[in-house]
């Protein structure tokens, strides 16, 4: 059996639905017996790809215009709601910021004038990649997020740091500076 065409089962469709007159309960049938055929067919193709449906989606995604824009907002610190290690300590920091339905989730180990991050970015409808910057804004370290949209950095030659989440349209999120003391 041949493919029905889209088109013309549509055309059909759409005159049976504006009340038109199609020639009797015979051409009834068999457009209902050919919009049937046409959905099997369609269940038979093979799913969309992931990545396909991760592109489609990032169209509608709202893209931020400026660097304010696509700052994020704190909503986990490990270190709130308790006092901050005193200064010289090098302790682990867990702080997650979101944005715009992305988020970031940072284990950080932060030292004098250098650090290290385990990174989880959620949300990121492509691939995406990390960036850790001065406040200067020179690239301290760069890193490609993985499969499972997880990278681990580490950088020296800066005590405060932003870290910012950009896949193949741009900057995505971007956190306020981060330090040894606190955010």
């Amino acid at each position: 059996m041949t493919r029905p065409d889209p088109d013309r089962l549509l055309a059909a469709l759409g005159s049976v639905t504006r009340g038109e007159a199609v020639a009797g309960p015979d051409a009834t049938l068999a457009l209902a017996r050919r919009l049937v055929a046409a959905r099997h067919g369609l269940a038979k193709d093979p799913p969309c790809p992931a990545s396909a449906r991760r592109r489609a989606l990032s169209i509608f995604r709202p893209r931020p215009t400026s660097w304010l824009e696509a700052l994020a907002a704190l909503t986990f610190d490990s270190w709130q709601g308790a006092a901050a290690p005193a200064r010289g300590a090098d302790l682990e920091r867990l702080v997650r910021f979101e944005h715009a339905g992305t988020a970031i989730d940072l284990q950080l180990a932060l030292h004098d004038n250098r650090g290290e991050a385990s990174i989880a970015v959620e949300g990121l409808p492509l691939g995406g990649r990390v960036q850790v910057r001065a406040a200067d804004g020179r690239v301290l370290a760069d890193a490609a997020l993985d499969e499972r949209d997880t990278a681990h950095v580490a950088w020296t030659g800066a005590n405060d740091v932003v870290f910012a989440v950009t896949d193949e349209d741009g900057e995505v999120l971007c956190t306020p500076p981060l330090s040894r003391g606190g955010a």
